[in-house]
Order: C-alpha cells, then sequence, then structure tokens
C-alpha cells in the first residue's frame, strides 16, 4: 500500500538567519513523505523574503513550488524594524522588487484549507500575520486543517 504524502504550506520568515531554509530543505528532502503545496512569506519584508525562497527552490530544482509574499506589518503596527527593512541574508541578485498584494498569501491559506481540509497541515515557522488575517477574513476555513506553531519571541 503507498501511503500518501501529507500536504503542507510552510510559513515562513525566511532570511534574518539559516532555520527557515533548513527547514524548506528537510522539507524537499523528505519529499515522499511531504507535499509541499505552497509557501507563505511572512514578516517584514516579504517581497524580498519571496524572492529569497523562490532563488532556493530554483537551486533545488523544486520552482513548481508557489510562493506569495505575505503579511509584513503586525496588526497592532508595533515592531521596532521598517517593513521594507534589507535582512541579513540579502544579496544583491535577489534584486529589490516592489511590494506584492499580499492578499494573494491570505486567500491562498484560506482556498487551500477548504480545498484540502484535514489533509493539509500549515506550518507556521513565522510570526503568524498572515495567518492571523486569513483567519479574521475566514475562521470557518480552518476549523479542519491542523496548524502547527513554532511560537519564537513575537
Amino acid at each position: 500500500m503507498i501511503e500518501e504524502r501529507k500536504k503542507i504550506i510552510l510559513d515562513t520568515d525566511n532570511g534574518d538567519d539559516i532555520d527557515d531554509l533548513i527547514a524548506l530543505y528537510f522539507a524537499l528532502h523528505f519529499s515522499s513523505k511531504f507535499e509541499i503545496v505552497g509557501i507563505v512569506c511572512s514578516f517584514l519584508n516579504t517581497s524580498l523574503r519571496k524572492r529569497q525562497i523562490q532563488y532556493a527552490l530554483n537551486l533545488f530544482k523544486q520552482d513548481n513550488i508557489p510562493v506569495f509574499a505575505g503579511i509584513g506589518k503586525p496588526v497592532n503596527g508595533l515592531h521596532c524594524t521598517d517593513v521594507n527593512s534589507i535582512y541579513c541574508q540579502y544579496f544583491d541578485y535577489l534584486g529589490k522588487g516592489e511590494k506584492e498584494d499580499e492578499n494573494l498569501a491570505v486567500d491562498f491559506l484560506i482556498n487551500s484549507a477548504k480545498k484540502y481540509k484535514d489533509k493539509l497541515t500549515i506550518v507556521e515557522i513565522a510570526p503568524q500575520l498572515t495567518l492571523a488575517a486569513a483567519i479574521r477574513k475566514d475562521k470557518n476555513a480552518f476549523k479542519d486543517t491542523p496548524i502547527v506553531l513554532m511560537a519564537g519571541c513575537f
């Protein structure tokens, strides 16, 4: 019997340190167990985070996975860093880019939760800004979808 791969969405704040790219690598490495249906980049400069993930996926020859720039600014607006700041793992070849429509990431989370229900797990290794916006928009979409939180210092 062939075991069905677990569908996951990875919500990441990659770029400030290496842990998110390591998590992405492991998810891709264990592709016999996991199917990454999409990646959402949350917190601060999300369009730059998105480009970094796309670059990594290209290196891993996995650039068929959709990547979304999610919510960058905390709901309460409080944070000590400018939302458009350039983080420590930035390289010029990533480009600067324009701010992207964060609603696409919110809608992607909602639509995926409705489509896959309990067959999907949302893996949150970033501040849950985009997920919070999606739940505020349609809390019923997530009633059957498991969510795993890393829950860091914010």
